[in-house]
């Protein structure tokens, strides 16, 4: 197998553009300025991730690990550059590669030669185990490993529950943020 097909993605220019807008408008505009724009690719999907926030995009072929690349190509993607469908994501050796129809991005990159560890729950997991996942491990790691869902759905459940604890202590003046605080705390063991 060459080289290039070792470091190649192809994704849907549409599903890459869709993807790249939710997660400018879900990152500050400071953050997007400082920061690298991180990809990855797991399990059939190419995770890009910036400070604050992640997004996964259906794509096909091989990634090298870890990918850094100026938080630049996000905007550039958000605004559908570049013109052409489907898009080829390239890395080779410090260049990161945009390939659509004939359209041709070039930018520095950075590698790195590691992927996320993947997390593993139990297939009986608690809801307390999602919640110390969530504490424990950022948003991207949770998303990579496929348990994004899972682990919100704990979170509703313990909002439910707070909100109901709440309202049984109402009386005594606690306020909800800091109830909240302090029964995370006990039920994941972390914090306070």
């Amino acid at each position: 197998m060459s080289d290039t097909l070792m470091r190649s993605l192809v994704v849907s220019k549409n599903e890459l553009t869709v993807a790249a807008k939710r997660l400018v408008r879900s990152t500050a505009k400071s953050r997007l300025r400082d920061s690298e724009l991180v990809l990855r690719f797991r399990d059939w999907y190419l995770l890009l991730e910036i400070p604050g926030g992640a997004v996964e995009v259906p794509a096909t072929g091989r990634w090298p690990g870890l990918v850094r690349v100026p938080a630049i190509v996000l905007l550039l993607l958000a605004k559908g550059e570049p013109p052409g469908d489907p898009v080829e994501l390239e890395i080779q050796d410090a260049e990161f590669h945009v390939r659509a129809g004939s359209a041709h991005l070039k930018f520095k990159a950075q590698r790195e030669d590691i992927s996320p560890q993947h997390l593993e729950v139990a297939l009986d997991a608690t809801d307390r185990e999602y919640l110390r996942l969530a504490v424990d491990h950022s948003p991207a790691q949770i998303l990579s490993s496929g348990l994004e869902k899972r682990v919100n759905g704990a979170e509703k459940r313990f909002q439910v529950l707070v909100d109901q604890a709440y309202l049984h202590l109402l009386q005594y003046g606690i306020l909800r943020d800091d109830l909240e605080a302090s029964l995370r705390a006990l039920v994941t063991g972390r914090g306070r």
